[in-house]
């Protein structure tokens, strides 16, 4: 798993990050050094993620 040194904005990634060695925050801009691949799994779990805040009330998850 890469991180490319991202810095989480989020509390809960930070808290997921925070304690593992290979994770160093350093930069908030890593789009640069993204793969396509990468970008494309970015692009997937924002639509997740905006189903899911979308539906919470209809799923209760």
């Amino acid at each position: 798993m890469f991180s490319h040194s991202y810095t989480f904005k989020k509390i809960g990634y930070r808290q997921f990050f925070d304690p593992v060695e290979w994770h160093v925050p350093v930069t908030d801009n890593v789009g640069g050094q993204l793969s396509a691949t990468e970008k494309a799994n970015i692009k997937l779990l924002m639509r997740f993620e905006k189903y899911a805040t979308d539906n919470y009330d209809t799923f209760g998850r």
